[in-house]
């Protein structure tokens, strides 16, 4: 067809394929992977198998009878996803071809172009009971032949499902399925409403009793969420364990909490803002309040000194706030975080001297704040901190020499805060030192007589190690090629074996950020430096680790 046929031509091409369909003996049809715009005629319905794969610019799809066997399409070859195309000036869309399928997991999108109800009703969703996970996507602002609410009203899901997403999703209101969801998904765990733009108000999702996620994401006009949705007796969300609010501004929860573990709330003043008076108009009591453990705050204006949440959520123990423009505090906003054990900040620029009065924290990091040019001398304060994380801190400097202070403090990490030259020398206590792309550090320090592990990736000013580190057990060098040559040179009395294997600070969902395997050099401690006189005394030395920069 390359020379056949004009590109922008779909009148050519029905011709075309019409003259080949009503060949006498013709039963199967090869149009796969054709970059033209094909209109297929009515014609095609002789056809026993017709192949339509990699073709995304297909119109007139004639609608066949029964099953689609016979057409192999690209929309079916894409699933789970599955993209709805209306064909031209015909009444109907490629809707039908999901008729006699029945995958575990579907995903229909552009469902603004969908003809009419009548094609939902014909796929006969809530007969699928195969799915468990569903999405039913809308195209923000296009234009829409069926009301999304009529489609919606069709597109009933089986009762296995247990994920549902509905995103792009333009009425007001919700039919009466959704309404009554716990009698129509009684299996639900995870549900996700991303981009309802009109929506007020949200279905009864309290009556789920296996609801374990809910994700609300884009609904500008929701002002209220009522948690207690005429709930049968019984607690609302017995099963809720993750909470994320993602740019829904007006919203207020009334007239109690959901009991969820885990919070993210992105972009939500209101939220922040009116937890102390939904909790002063109900008159709810400590034990009504939220088991939330965890809290996520994101992209919002309000100055933290606002956030009434934080007077309302007795056993926060991690909280992580990032891109919020105004972080000063209180004492009496430090003194509701008493049990808070895990802090992080990122992408901020405001004052830190409340991070001091948090008596409680045990894990610090500080990530992306790059006006810092010291930390707080309050901080000396945090007598229970066990381990402390600084990254992209350009404008930091130094440490300050009272760290050694902190008697719990065990793990220290600095990743690309190029302005650091050295180390305190009073972290004796320190057990685990991770020095990342810090181009200006030159020396370990020779204090850390306690340090087991130490790992230096991408400091190239470091050539050495001290002789003190006698309580070393495992080392990681990594694209540091003076330090490695002096290691190399030093270690070469000592018994090697050599293997493969990973580089030891890759965590969970890192990979991306891994390129390969290195070589490790594993050193067994006990018959080691007896043979070197100017090696320190690293006896207990289980393994030491020299990932190479250059390919072996």
């Amino acid at each position: 067809m390359h020379y056949i046929f004009d590109r922008s031509s779909a009148n050519q091409t029905e011709s075309f394929i019409h003259c080949i369909c009503t060949l006498p003996n013709m039963q199967q049809l090869d149009l796969s992977h054709n970059e033209y715009h094909l209109r297929i005629p009515g014609s095609a319905r002789r056809l026993r198998k017709l192949d339509l794969r990699g073709c995304n610019n297909v119109s007139g799809l004639p609608k066949y009878e029964g099953k689609m066997n016979g057409i192999i399409a690209e929309q079916l070859h894409r699933l789970p996803y599955f993209s709805v195309y209306a064909h031209g000036t015909e009444c109907w869309s490629n809707l039908y071809l999901l008729e006699p399928i029945n995958p575990w997991r579907l995903h229909i999108e552009m469902l603004e172009n969908v003809q009419c109800t009548e094609e939902a009703n014909r796929i006969n969703l809530s007969r699928k009971q195969k799915i468990t996970e569903l999405t039913l996507e809308w195209t923000r602002d296009a234009n829409r032949c069926v009301e999304d609410m009529e489609l919606l009203r069709e597109l009933v899901p089986p009762t296995s499902l247990t994920e549902f997403m509905i995103d792009g999703y333009s009425s007001v209101d919700f039919p009466g399925w959704l309404m009554n969801i716990s009698n129509y998904l009684p299996n639900l765990g995870r549900i996700v409403m991303w981009d309802l733009p009109k929506c007020t108000h949200l279905p009864p999702l309290a009556q789920l009793p296996n609801l374990r996620v809910l994700t609300l994401k884009g609904m500008e006009n929701l002002e209220e969420w009522n948690t207690t949705d005429s709930t049968p007796s019984g607690p609302m969300f017995p099963s809720l364990r993750k909470v994320k609010i993602c740019y829904c501004p007006k919203l207020r929860i009334k007239p109690q909490l959901p009991r969820a573990a885990s919070w993210k709330i992105s972009g939500g003043g209101n939220l922040l803002t009116s937890w102390g008076e939904i909790a002063a108009h109900t008159g709810a009591s400590s034990s009504s309040s939220p088991v939330c453990t965890h809290l996520l705050v994101q992209y919002t204006d309000v100055p933290m000194l606002q956030w009434s949440l934080l007077h309302h959520v007795p056993a926060l123990s991690h909280l992580r706030i990032e891109f919020c423009s105004d972080l000063t505090s209180s004492p009496q906003l430090t003194r509701a975080l008493h049990s808070l054990k895990s802090l992080k900040l990122a992408f901020q620029e405001g004052p830190m001297e409340w991070v001091g009065e948090l008596k409680s924290l045990q894990h610090l990091e500080i990530q992306y704040y790059w006006k810092l040019e010291e930390l707080s001398d309050n901080m000396r304060q945090l007598t229970q901190l066990q381990s402390l994380t600084l990254e992209e801190c350009s404008s930091l400097t130094s440490l300050p020499l009272w760290l050694g202070e902190l008697a719990s403090l065990k793990e220290l990490t600095v990743r690309s805060c190029n302005a650091i030259m050295i180390l305190p020398e009073s972290l004796t206590s320190l057990q685990e030192l991770t020095l990342y792309d810090c181009d200006e550090i030159m020396t370990v320090p020779e204090s850390l007589t306690s340090l087991q592990w130490l790992t230096i990736n991408n400091c190239e000013k470091i050539m050495t190690l001290p002789e003190s580190l006698t309580s070393l057990r495992r080392l990681s060098i990594n694209k540091c090629p003076k330090l490695e040559q002096w290691c190399e040179e030093n270690y070469s009395r000592w018994n090697i074996c050599e293997d493969y294997c990973a580089s030891p600070d890759l965590q969970e969902n890192d990979e991306e950020r891994y390129d390969g395997l290195e070589l490790v050099r594993t050193l067994s401690a006990p018959q080691l430096l007896s043979q070197s006189e100017f090696l320190p005394d690293w006896t207990t030395c289980s393994s030491v680790m020299m990932e190479k920069t250059s390919s072996w």
